[in-house]
């Protein structure tokens, strides 16, 4: 119930346009009775009465009626599609909306493919009941009341014989139905795990393809797709099972009606056009019966859908956890991580350990460390896509969970490896979600990236359209694109992570001349794996085990001859020939790590 209660809630909103389509509905049903009306007269008076005006009469308002009939169908269907619509358009930016203000959490173990099967598929089943469902509801519901009046009114114990047995064979397709609900809701989670294959397969296509691996991911697929036919068509045997139901029950009534309302007009108590209109008019009201109980079976499908799309809508947002009260404008002291632990789940083995260490105003302070030494996590703390398990993140001596969230993401600009490009021009993409910069502010920052030169060699400089993702661009363009946007952004609190990393070196002298510009006067974290773009911090932090194990200068850590020298001489042993070995050997740990950096 709380899920129709939901719907009616959206789709009383448009209640004018719902009363234009019920009073259409009401014309349609009138319009339907009138020709069991008038078979009654042509039957009696036209037929045995030999009344020719009569005939010609009714010849002439039968087409008058289903002209009227015709004009409000389509009156009501174009109704009920503007509001099927207007529902559909409404629920898809709320869920759009939604999407983007859930934490970054939520879907860290979840398949995005998912989530776009609920927004296509289901929001779009939505709009079919709303357009079509609730129409046939509401025109067969007055129908049926127009049509049972009418029975009622021309011999009430024939109505009564005619209908028995339509409860006894609605009772027993509720439970039925129910089941259709279930398997509906079965079959939805199908679906949506093919539109994930989809979506996985067509992001990691060039590795299906690299691998030659075509053959195996059509097989996934298929396997899947087997299974959901198999689900599709559980539900639909049991879906389709509502028309022999109804079917035979209206044959019985018929049958009954045959019965009784012949021996009336044997007995001369019914004139043959009354029991000639009667049972027209029991035949169409068999019509709106039938298609009751199948839209009835056809909802459940599309209530399992709005299941799924309110189950998400329910999740809290990152607003409605956030419980900041502080707004800062700026940085004056610095960023500080105070005795910081965290952990993904209850159950799962900590990440970070007691990490301490400080960025001071304008200081550049780098993280290292092997893959899984908790780098990336220190940057999604500070971002607060994620919260401590223990210890606090400080700016200014705040912590970050007493800071709006608006406010602390205002203060921060993250350029990292996977540079997130959209399929809009250069300049959009720079200025991105700020139509009011002009194009000197965007060409001031593209220079001050180093993006200038080549952006103006694309076909139309800065209104050149790039691809999906940027790939129509290198890698070392894309990322002088996202410093241009940190440019933009004037973040006080800037941080690396890993920015240089997939270019080779020619892209990466380029991309750190731009990073360097970047820098000046920021409080900088850097996070990096290639060793060549820290030197230039003010301090390093080494990372091992989700722990501090080192900090300091690269001089003072290469004296220090511990995890970082031996990582750096890993690292730059083919590199620099002439420089000797350290003294002792790496042990295999340190190969492990060294070999991951």
């Amino acid at each position: 119930m709380n899920t129709y209660k939901r719907l009616a809630a959206m789709t009383l909103v448009y209640w004018r346009r719902l009363v234009v389509a019920g009073l259409l509905a009401g014309v349609i049903a009138v319009m339907t009775a009138a020709y069991a009306w008038l078979v009654k007269y042509w039957m009696d008076d036209a037929l045995i009465g030999r009344d020719l005006s009569m005939l010609l009469l009714i010849s002439v308002a039968i087409p008058a009626v289903g002209l009227v009939k015709a004009m409000a169908g389509y009156g009501q269907a174009v109704t009920m599609r503007h509001v099927g619509l207007s529902v559909v358009r409404s629920l898809r930016d709320r869920m759009y909306g939604h999407f983007l203000a859930l934490p970054v959490g939520f879907y860290s173990n979840k398949r995005t493919g998912r989530f776009l099967s609920y927004f296509a598929g289901d929001a779009g089943a939505l709009q079919g009941m709303v357009t079509t469902g609730l129409k046939d509801v509401i025109q067969n519901s007055v129908q049926l009341v127009v049509l049972v009046g009418y029975v009622f009114y021309l011999d009430w114990t024939m109505a009564v014989l005619s209908i028995v047995v339509l409860p006894a064979a609605y009772a027993g397709l509720l439970r039925m139905i129910r089941r259709v609900r279930r398997l509906a809701g079965a079959n939805r989670e199908h679906l949506a795990g093919l539109a994930a294959i989809l979506q996985e397969s067509l992001l990691g296509l060039r590795v299906i393809k690299a691998f030659a691996k075509e053959a195996f991911a059509q097989e996934q697929f298929s396997a899947r797709n087997a299974r959901a036919f198999k689900a599709s068509m559980r539900l639909y045997r049991l879906m389709e099972f509502v028309h022999p139901v109804i079917e035979l029950a209206g044959t019985i009534g018929i049958a009954l009606l045959l019965w009784y309302g012949g021996r009336r007009v044997a007995a001369g108590t019914l004139t043959p056009g009354e029991f000639t209109s009667f049972l027209t008019a029991c035949l169409l009201l068999y019509g709106p019966v039938k298609r009751l109980t199948t839209v009835s079976a056809q909802l459940q499908p599309i209530l399992a859908a709005a299941d799924r799309i309110f189950s998400i809508l329910d999740e809290p947002t990152e607003t409605q956890l956030d419980r900041g009260h502080r707004a800062l404008g700026g940085v004056a002291q610095g960023l500080e991580f105070q005795q910081v632990s965290f952990q993904y789940g209850p159950t799962a083995p900590p990440v970070l350990q007691d990490v301490s260490f400080r960025v001071g105003v304008g200081e550049m302070v780098a993280l290292v460390g092997s893959s899984g030494s908790g780098k990336s996590t220190i940057v999604n703390l500070i971002a607060r896509f994620y919260e401590p398990s223990s210890g606090r993140v400080l700016i200014d001596g705040i912590d970050v969970r007493d800071i709006t969230l608006a406010s602390l993401r205002r203060l921060i600009g993250i350029v990292s490896q996977d540079t997130m490009l959209f399929q809009d021009t250069i300049r959009n993409n720079i200025a991105y979600g700020r139509a009011d910069l002009t194009l000197e502010a965007v060409t001031a920052a593209a220079q001050a990236a180093y993006a200038h030169n080549f952006i103006m060699a694309l076909p139309q400089g800065y209104d050149t359209v790039i691809g999906e993702r940027g790939l129509t661009l290198s890698g070392g363009e894309r990322q002088r694109l996202a410093i241009a946007r940190a440019f933009l952004i004037n973040p006080p609190i800037l941080i690396l992570d890993e920015a240089t990393s997939a270019l080779d070196y020619e892209s990466e002298a380029i991309v750190q001349e731009a990073l360097g510009a970047l820098i000046k006067g920021r409080t900088t974290l850097v996070v990096a794996h290639r060793l060549s773009t820290v030197q230039r911090a003010d301090r390093i932090v080494v990372l091992e085990g989700g722990r501090i194990v080192e900090e300091g200068s690269h001089g003072d850590l290469l004296r220090h001859n511990g995890v970082y020298r031996r990582l750096y001489e890993r690292q730059f042993r083919d590199e620099e020939p002439g420089e000797e070995p350290a003294p002792q050997e790496p042990g295999q740990e340190e190969v492990r790590q060294a070999d991951a950096v």
